[in-house]
Parts: C-alpha cells; structure tokens; sequence
C-alpha cells in the first residue's frame, strides 16, 4: 500500500529557511527519495517486490530478475512452492516429455550400434569353399608326407607270354616312394615298350599299393620266314616269336609280298585281326593277291570270299549266321565281299 508524501513542515514560530540553503525533504520524502536512488532497497520497496514475485509464483509466471531473493522464512516457502508445483498437471507432462525425448534418444543410439546380420548364400558359398579348400590342403600334406601311403606292394594281371619279372622289375623302382607323387603315365610308357605288350593300364590301389594291368599282343597270323619257320605276328606286324610250326589257333597266311607287297600283308593281319576270336579260332590259312582280294580259308575247307577290310564288323556278323545255317553249313564257297548280299555255293 503506497503512502502519500508528508508536505514539508514549517519550522515552529513560522521561521524560513535561511536564504540560498537547500532544502531538506521530511522524513516521508526522504523515503520516496531513497526508493528511486540505485543501490539503496527500502523496506517499502522490498515488500513491493516481493508480494509481486509471490504474485507471479502463484500466478505460474517466472519471477522478475528484480526480485529479492527470499531470507529466512522465505526458503521455506520457497521449498513448499516447488512440492506444489512438481505435482501439477504441466510439470508432469513437462517430466514425462522429458524421458520420453530420453528414451527415444536412447534407442535410436541403439539402433545405430552395428549388429551382426547373417551371411547370404555367397557368403554362406565363400565359407564352404574356405573349409573345403582347408581340408583338401591338410589331406594332400598327409598323402606325401605320411608313411603309411607309400608303395608296398605291386600287382601285375593279365600276362600270359609276358614275362612278369620284366614288368615287376620296372615298378619295384618305385617301392618306398609316396603314392601320390608315383608317375603313373612313365610307369605304364616303360611296361608297353616290351616287345609282347599292346596296351598297359597302371594305377594306384589305395593306400599303399599299385595295379599293372597289361594287354598282350594278339598273335593274329602266322607268316612263313622262308628257311622253314614261322613269324607269329598281331594285326599290326609286329613279330611276337619265331616259331617251328603253326601255333595252333594261329592261321596260316600266304602272301607274295615280292608280288603282292606288305600294304597286302597289313590287310590280311587288318582282317584277321578284326574277327572275333570265336571265328578266328575257325580260319585255318588266309591269303590275297591284292588288298581288296582277301580269302580265308576255314579248318572245315570252306572257302570265305571276304573282299577288302572295310565294314569287317558286318562281314564277320554274316558269316557267323551263315556258319550256323544248316542250308549254308556245308556250302564249299562263302561270298560276304557285300555283306547286305552275300552269296552261297554248294558242291
């Protein structure tokens, strides 16, 4: 509540104020005085102040800068303000807001920390190829390494004219040596260059061990040497042995070469090597006087007009069906030089 300012009193007995002196204000000016000078806080000024910030803390406005902080039973008031304030409806959204932004901030940290995410399939396709690059590694050092898979034994099948000395000489060089690291190709080139093998097939034979399996040459016909004995030949010429006689289940061939020439002899041994040994073993001579002239004589005396070696596989079919025929089975003349038309002679 504002006072009015006293007016000034006049000194008792009506004096005046002596001349040129300053006037001093009464006791209510000199409070009003006080109140506008900076610095100086007068009670009345101060109460003012005050009732206008508790005002405005009830009002829900902040205080003014130029409030007095509170002293003593003021701090007190202060403390129950703010209980009564922290439960009001806006300060609980406030709080609420709050943690709410918090947790959100939170989270999005969260879900920007980097996760493990599982592998595609060309990552899962890298992994398999990974181990199973490890694992070929590991046992291909134990197979050169280990002994356990070195050369022990040697296995030779299929001979019967070569002998199997010559071919277990050859692969016992390589006895003690790891299995893995064995030439199979040099090993087979070695035993084919004997004079009675046609084809040699090595290999290894788990885990310490070798298998040579040897193809002989097939003795296909027998051609006069001209002192009395007998080259065993294969369908390629190759001599396999010298012999005194025929050997049996061998024909016999009888060819010129001084008029017929070798390119005859090599379409004779063509033949001969082509039938089946079932038919071969029926043919007891052979001969041609060219390469398109080839006649084979059978043990029975039937005589096989057979031509040239072309389609041998045809001809020899249509002569095993004619062989079998009891209409054909004792003709004296075969003709299958054209196998989709062969020809028969009867005595």
């Amino acid at each position: 509540m504002n006072r009015r300012p006293t007016p000034p009193r006049t000194p008792p007995g009506g004096a005046q104020a002596p001349e040129g002196a300053v006037p001093q204000p009464s006791g209510g000016a000199r409070t009003a005085a006080a109140a506008g000078r900076p610095g100086r806080r007068p009670a009345a000024a101060a109460r003012e102040r005050s009732g206008a910030s508790q005002a405005g803390g009830r009002a829900g406005a902040p205080p003014s800068p130029l409030a007095p902080r509170p002293t003593g039973g003021s701090a007190q008031r202060r403390r129950s303000e703010r209980a009564a304030g922290a439960g009001s409806p806006a300060t609980r959204s406030r709080r609420g807001a709050g943690s709410i932004a918090v947790a959100r901030a939170a989270g999005s940290s969260l879900r920007r920390r980097p996760r493990w995410r599982p592998l595609g399939w060309r990552g899962r396709l890298l992994a398999a190829l990974a181990v199973v690059a490890v694992l070929a590694g590991v046992l291909v050092w134990l197979l050169v390494t280990v002994p356990a898979f070195a050369v022990r034994e040697v296995r030779v099948t299929g001979t019967e004219r070569v002998p199997v000395g010559d071919v277990l000489a050859l692969a016992e060089r390589r006895r003690g040596e790891q299995l893995l690291r064995v030439d199979v190709s040099a090993l087979a080139a070695e035993v084919a260059a004997l004079p009675l093998v046609a084809q040699v097939r090595v290999e290894r034979n788990w885990p310490d061990g070798l298998v040579v399996r040897v193809q002989e040459r097939r003795a296909v016909a027998a051609v006069p040497n001209g002192d009395g004995r007998f080259r065993v030949v294969d369908e390629e010429g190759t001599v396999l042995a010298v012999s005194e006689t025929v050997p049996a289940a061998v024909p016999l061939v009888d060819v010129d070469l001084a008029t017929a020439g070798r390119a005859t002899l090599r379409s004779v041994l063509e033949v001969l090597g082509g039938l089946p040994r079932e038919l071969r073993a029926e043919v007891g001579s052979t001969g041609a006087r060219s390469r398109d002239s080839v006649v084979l004589t059978l043990r029975s005396g039937t005589t096989v007009h057979w031509g040239s070696p072309e389609r041998g596989a045809r001809k020899a079919e249509v002569l095993a069906v004619l062989l079998r025929s009891e209409a054909t089975r004792d003709a004296e003349r075969l003709d299958v030089s054209a196998p989709d038309h062969p020809a028969v002679r009867s005595s």
